[in-house]
Formats: C-alpha cells, structure tokens, sequence
C-alpha cells in the first residue's frame, strides 16, 4: 500500500495524491531542517573556536575564517536558504548578513534553532500549510 502510495505519479487530486504529498512534505521538511541546524552548529562552533584566539577579534575575519572551514555541502546549504532565514535582508546580501548576526549574536543563533522547523516548511515550493489543509479536507469530505 505505501509503496503504491509512493510511487503514484498522479497530479489529479484524490486521497491518495494528498497522502503521498504529505508523506512526502513531512519527510522533506525533517530531512531538510536537520540538514540547516546541522550547518548553523558547525558554523557557530568554528565562530566559537575563532573567538578563543585571542588575536583573532574582528567579526568579519571571524565570520570568513569560519565560513571557509565549513564542509561544502553545509557552506551551500546556508547560501541557499539564507534569504528565507533573514527574509529581511536584499537576497545577494542574506549570506554575508547571517555570517555577521551568526558570529556576533549568541541569542540569534539560539532564536535560528528553534526555527528552523518553521524555515524549512516555509521554503520548499508548495508550503506545509497548503498540504496539510488538502489532506485534511480530503479526510473530512463527505463521500
């Protein structure tokens, strides 16, 4: 059943399109903030090994010294999503804005982490939102 579930290519909306975009909604959204919180750490690890040297104290250094450490997977992770974690910064500045806030700021990192959840489901293409109430209204049609 899940397989088939899985596997249907159908766009045409019936219960079991709902289900696979949700299966597949909430799969993507736990895979893709795990991937966001896991580079945030390492980034905010190597800002934190950077500040222990003590010749070390100008933020922008910091921040490019620690950025260029990052594996770069993790360093195009953040490039990508960096618009949808300061939504309110120009989308060519977002990066080098959340290295700055990420190195001088330990409340926003702490404040990023509890919402990554929220960026991630806001930043794939069709909002978590707009699945969940598809299959909601699906489950609660009347046949």
């Amino acid at each position: 059943m899940l397989k088939n579930v899985l596997n249907d290519p159908s766009k045409k909306t019936s219960y079991k399109t709902v289900s696979r975009d949700l299966m597949f909604q909430t799969i993507t959204t736990g895979i893709l903030s795990q991937l966001i919180t896991s580079a945030l750490i390492e980034f905010k690890n190597t800002v934190d090994e950077q500040n222990l040297d003590e010749n070390n104290n100008d933020p922008n250094n910091i921040a490019n010294t620690a950025w260029e450490e990052m594996t770069d997977w993790k360093r195009n992770i953040l490039e990508n999503y960096a618009p949808s974690i300061l939504p309110e910064a120009r989308n060519k500045d977002a990066v080098e804005e959340l290295k700055l806030k990420l190195c001088e700021d330990e409340r926003f990192h702490k404040e990023l982490l509890r919402k990554v959840l929220n960026i991630s489901q806001n930043a794939v293409p069709q909002p978590t939102r707009e699945v969940f109430t598809k299959c909601s209204e699906m489950l609660t049609k009347k046949n």
